[in-house]
């Protein structure tokens, strides 16, 4: 009796430990780039940023004057350091409304107030995210910068000639980027 106990209970460990295995692995729901791991020594978890690499896209940082003509679906260009002398081309995936600088703390102290004054001193603006279709033997990274244009609404259709002062501003900064790379 006692052997079939000690079966038993060895079984039960080994479906235990089995139940733990399966539970170790992350099945993404994409494929994707892992980018970010924290996790300590002898943890279960940890935090973990997969980002999706199916579509790509580009945060670009925009006036709160211009903001305001910005529209999903606006076509944009722009160029990234990593590729010097390339113009990508794409589209506004989507705006938003905050500024992004704002940040809370749990821990709010005089230095964190000191902190947040500094990082406003600076021109801050809106985020836009362009869409875009990499093209085929390239690889933008993420966290590349760059600069850009988009096509937004104009004011008055007398001032349709800045998207051509726009393209030609990034085609030169990317022309000077291929330059500088030398």
């Amino acid at each position: 009796m006692a052997a079939r106990s000690d079966v038993d209970g060895i079984q039960a460990q080994i479906n235990q430990k089995q139940w733990l295995n399966d539970r170790n692995q992350i099945r993404a729901p994409f494929d994707g780039v892992v980018g970010v791991i924290n996790i300590a020594k002898g943890s279960r978890t940890g935090n973990l940023y997969l980002y999706n690499t199916e579509k790509k896209f580009v945060e670009m940082r925009v006036s709160d004057q211009t903001f305001r003509h910005i529209k999903e679906g606006q076509f944009a260009e722009f160029f990234v350091n990593s590729h010097p002398g390339e113009v990508f081309r794409g589209r506004v995936h989507s705006v938003t409304t905050n500024t992004g600088e704002a940040t809370v703390s749990a821990r709010g102290n005089t230095q964190q107030v000191r902190q947040h004054v500094n990082n406003n001193t600076s021109a801050h603006g809106r985020t836009v995210v362009i869409e875009f279709n990499e093209p085929e033997g390239y690889d933008v990274p993420l966290g590349a910068t760059g600069s850009g244009w988009i096509s937004a609404t104009k004011p008055s259709q007398a001032l349709g000639f800045m998207d051509i002062i726009g393209g030609a501003t990034v085609r030169l900064k990317a022309l000077k980027a291929y330059l500088n790379a030398f």
